[in-house]
């Protein structure tokens, strides 16, 4: 009824049983409120309760409002903003990751944090890939200059080099156990999977010199949190399906906003 309208962003399972059909009115309990760049965006996070056309007053109220003339009102959308990219997961902490129970949904939990690389773990980060370019799996090496790939039920004579990582990442509140696969690994270690591959043909110990480059680099990351079970233990596992560089700038105005936010 104040003519603004605001992006809300779900995930998992909130994601696949939303049902906007019919433009229903919705309930957001404990939603994650986010300020980047000026615009402002809620996110569903694992302890969110999202309930669609409740049977309270003021549900009532603001649909006979939407019915009657919201539907027919120019809005104001205060989730714009220029030029920031795709910024749709939230902002969060590892220890507000954990504090918030994330990862507890059958889909796991989106979420962005600007965290430091203090270890990549140089133990299996490269392998000997299928070549086919639909298919990374891992291949057989026949020992007669042949090379199969049990997926696609074929040998090769040659291969492709893939990174698969495990790195510790910080930030101000801890550090955080981070998989990370070959696309976003060539971004932290600033070459391509092929070009690592080479090195260590040539120097057995050259993963340990190119990762110790990138440690203590800074980088945004987009992760997915999830609890997954593994010989009767359950445990959180973090994997970043997007790394950029950090843009101080957008950073900042982002901290600004979470300041001004804690202060009113």
């Amino acid at each position: 009824q104040t003519n603004t309208a605001v992006t809300l962003t779900l995930w998992g399972a909130d994601a696949e049983n939303f049902d906007g059909t019919n433009n229903p009115v919705v309930v957001i309990k404990c939603g994650r409120i986010s300020e980047f760049g000026g615009g402002k965006s809620i996110s569903s996070i694992g302890s969110t309760n999202i309930k669609i056309n409740p049977d309270m007053k003021e549900c009532y109220r603001i649909r006979g409002w939407y019915d009657s003339e919201g539907s027919n009102i120019e809005t104001t959308n205060i989730s714009a903003r220029s030029g920031l990219g795709n910024f749709s997961a939230p902002w969060m902490s590892f220890k507000e990751v954990t504090d918030q129970g994330l990862g507890n949904g059958e889909r796991g939990d989106y979420y962005q944090v600007m965290g430091t690389i203090l270890l990549i773990r140089t133990e299996n980060a490269i392998y000997k890939a299928c070549p086919t370019p639909d298919c990374n799996k891992k291949i057989i090496d026949m020992e007669n200059q042949m090379y199969r790939c049990e997926k696609c039920n074929r040998e090769f004579p040659n291969f492709k080099y893939r990174l698969l990582a495990s790195m510790n990442v910080g930030d101000w509140s801890g550090n955080q156990w981070v998989s990370m696969f070959s696309s976003e690994v060539e971004k932290v270690l600033g070459m391509t999977s092929q070009e690592v591959g080479e090195q260590i043909e040539q120097d057995s110990e050259a993963m340990a010199a190119i990762a110790d480059k990138v440690h203590f680099k800074q980088f945004v990351m987009k992760c997915r949190a999830k609890m997954e079970t593994y010989n009767d233990e359950t445990r959180l596992k973090t994997v970043c399906i997007k790394v950029d560089p950090i843009n101080y700038e957008e950073y900042n105005a982002h901290l600004i906003g979470r300041i001004q936010q804690l202060t009113n």
